[in-house]
């Protein structure tokens, strides 16, 4: 009972860290990277791994904006159909 929250909690530190900065993938992977300290050593070697992992995330600078504005995704749409 205690290793599985142990596993609960570590992993959920990169897991929100990374949904907070709008990195959700670099939160699933700090997620997996910490699972096995975790799941091995129990919060000892868990929570580490995964204040490690956060505060890479964190020093990632996080993107605000969409990757193509409306106006480029109509434009290339028209572009595909030929107009």
């Amino acid at each position: 009972m205690g290793l599985t929250i142990a596993v609960i909690v570590c992993t959920a530190l990169p897991l929100t860290t990374g949904m907070q900065k709008g990195h959700v993938g670099l939160g699933i992977i700090g997620a997996l990277i910490t699972l096995p300290a975790a799941a091995l050593l129990g919060c000892l070697g868990g929570l580490p791994v995964a204040v490690i992992c956060s505060i890479i995330i964190q020093v990632i600078p996080s993107f605000e904006r969409p990757l193509l504005s409306q106006a480029e995704i109509e434009a290339e749409m028209r572009r595909m159909r030929g107009y």
